[in-house]
């Protein structure tokens, strides 16, 4: 409908739209499910995020947008190279990984669905996620060493009060790291999803779709993921669609009614 009323876009973001890591699942009807991980398992301590090969490849704290950032780039944007989150059994019972609840006392339901994968040690549970042994022993080996001291030198995980705030504050000396040493180990397979988009169409300060030269389009108006991110792709916080979403809305019905005359009613009031 705008492109046929002439309508520009603005195609100039940093970003095309908002990031989040998800996994995929059956529901009982046999529906695919998407669960988002937002804020609830990558910043705990005893985790780790690994590409294809095995390797970690993001500081797992980083907000969401930030980290489907990182799998896009790691992936070369293409949607379908693997990645998974790596933990042990001491991670899963306290904190759960995606739509697993802590404290769960069983999780073979989600791995006879293939939810989640399990393994004994590290160098089979790589072997049933299709990634070489010895890198991703190496890589948990490497994570390890340093996180017995609290320590993430390859990323600085825990080193803003954004990325503790996420952890776990009862963990010392750092709420988002700890080693991975605790069978069964578990990987849980996610993927680069999106919130929302930043691209749409261009408009002026009254909400007003704009053409490429500049001049508005005629009783054309546009808010929320419409019109282009007022954040040029960037994502400050949650709920950045939302805000705009409504603050344009109201502008551009502002704008609409001024143009507006209203005849006085003729009808009487009921008695």
């Amino acid at each position: 409908l705008a492109a046929t009323a002439g309508a520009a876009l603005n195609t100039d973001a940093t970003s095309p739209a908002y990031w989040v890591p998800a996994s995929l699942f059956r529901r009982d009807d046999g529906s695919r499910g998407v669960f988002p991980h937002t804020v609830t398992d990558r910043a705990k301590p005893g985790v780790i995020a690994v590409n294809s090969v095995g390797r970690r490849f993001v500081n797992e704290a980083l907000s969401y947008h930030e980290f489907g950032l990182a799998m896009l780039r790691d992936g070369n944007g293409e949607p379908d190279r693997p990645f998974y989150l790596v933990c042990d059994r001491q991670f899963l019972w306290s904190y759960g990984l995606g739509r697993i609840k802590p404290f769960t006392r069983s999780v073979q339901r989600y791995v006879r669905s293939g939810e989640l994968v399990e393994a004994p040690d590290i160098a089979q549970l790589a072997a049933k996620i299709g990634v070489k042994p010895a890198v991703l022993s190496a890589t948990v080996a490497n994570y390890n060493g340093h996180a017995k001291e609290g320590l993430d030198p390859e990323f600085g995980r825990g080193s803003t009060i954004y990325q503790r705030h996420l952890g776990d504050a009862t963990h010392k000396p750092n709420p988002c790291v700890a080693p991975i040493m605790r069978a069964p180990f578990f990987a849980m397979r996610i993927y680069p999803a999106d919130l929302g988009t930043a691209i749409g169409m261009k408009v002026d300060a009254q909400a007003r779709v704009l053409r490429e030269d500049g001049t508005p389009v005629a009783g054309l108006y546009a808010c929320g993921n419409d019109l282009g991110s007022i954040m040029n792709g960037n994502y400050p916080g949650p709920g950045i669609t939302l805000g705009p979403a409504l603050t344009f809305g109201y502008i551009a019905g502002r704008h609409l009614a001024e143009g507006v005359t209203i005849a006085p009613s003729t009808a009487k009031a009921p008695v």
